[in-house]
């Protein structure tokens, strides 16, 4: 099971829904559970795939600015908008938010598995 659901709204714009009972909050922190950073790039590549319909693994995080923790039990639902600056898709841009409230900014260079 993961640690979060990912839904497609629109052609760049995803709902993300983490599963606050996964163990991986238990471990990252028992006492206020948080989304790793590994686990947003994580996320904006799954996105990207399904964007792109090839798997692809990240070559280089370009920009990963953390602005606003996510925690697992407050935050748990948020959104992700992405879009690919090359013709390739393979140079992503994601900006992960709630409302107003901006929780973080990544560029990603991706390539194909």
């Amino acid at each position: 099971m993961s640690f979060y659901e990912l839904k497609r709204l629109s052609d760049n714009l995803f709902q993300v829904h983490l599963d606050e009972g996964h163990v991986l909050y238990q471990a990252h922190f028992p006492s206020r559970p948080i989304l790793p950073g590994s686990c947003i790039a994580e996320i904006v590549r799954d996105a990207a795939e399904c964007l792109r319909q090839k798997s692809t693994h990240i070559t280089k995080a370009v920009q990963l600015k953390f602005i606003k923790t996510i925690s697992a039990e407050i935050d748990n639902d948020f959104y992700l908008s992405i879009s690919f600056t090359d013709s390739e898709k393979t140079n992503v841009k994601a900006v992960l938010k709630k409302d107003e409230q901006v929780y973080c900014k990544a560029t990603l260079i991706l390539t194909d598995k």
